[in-house]
């Protein structure tokens, strides 16, 4: 992802963000499969963050847009400060895929032909590099947060009420 900082409001702006769904094999040590990530949350390390800022040298569209590529208008001259973040599956980590495991090409029936994949009726797909202990301990987290969060607004809304109701 590329931002850049907003000079009115102080606040970065997207201006680019990609994504690879290149398929890719994940082995256990007894038989690999294909994965397919398009579609997939995707819970990886943040491996790149780095921020800079200075004057573009170019003052034009011509030679600026060729060595700035889709963001050229966006570098024409003046001070940009940029932050360029990445994510990525490191092929050094464990992955934790979570999905619908399915044959590879339609009405094929082998089982080493398999792909872990979008599931066709919504199921969750999951590609992660953190454990099943990380994960559960996010999901719990977050789920204690909303019940707290919702019992609170319960609270404030029926003392409202008791209030007005006087």
């Amino acid at each position: 992802m590329v931002q850049t900082r907003n000079g009115t409001r102080r606040e970065w702006v997207q201006l680019y963000e990609g994504r690879s769904d290149t398929p890719f094999l994940l082995d256990d040590g007894t038989g690999q499969v294909r994965v397919l990530p398009e579609g997939a949350e995707v819970k990886a390390a943040q491996l790149l963050n780095h921020t800079n800022g200075g004057v573009s040298l170019f003052g034009g569209g011509g030679q600026a847009g060729a060595l700035a590529g889709p963001m050229a208008a966006e570098w024409a001259g003046g001070f940009h400060r940029r932050r360029y973040s990445e994510w990525r599956i490191d092929v050094r980590l464990p992955v934790l895929g979570l999905g619908v495991l399915r044959p590879q090409s339609p009405g094929a029936g082998d089982a080493s032909k398999a792909v872990l994949a979008k599931g066709l009726r919504g199921e969750p797909f999951l590609l992660s590099t953190e454990s099943e202990a990380e994960l559960d301990r996010e999901l719990g987290m977050s789920v204690a947060l909303r019940l707290g969060g919702g019992l609170l607004l319960l609270l404030v809304g029926g003392g409202l009420l008791l209030a007005n109701w006087r």
